[in-house]
């Protein structure tokens, strides 16, 4: 039991050693994530009809 308790003080002691981001920053981190998703998102949309359309041209020929 005492070494589960240790166990529990150590882990304590490790997160209080993490710096933790400020509420601005997650907010910044949070809104990249979201553009860069968008934007990968719209890459591929636009990859897959070019392809797709250049796909229906070949076989049309």
């Amino acid at each position: 039991m005492n070494r589960v308790v240790q166990y529990f003080r150590d882990v304590w002691a490790e997160l209080h050693k993490i710096s933790w981001p400020t509420r601005q920053q997650t907010a910044l981190y949070t809104g990249v994530v979201l553009l860069v998703s968008a934007a990968v998102t719209l890459l591929l949309w636009v990859s897959d009809t070019v392809f797709s359309w250049l796909f229906r041209l070949l076989l049309s020929l």
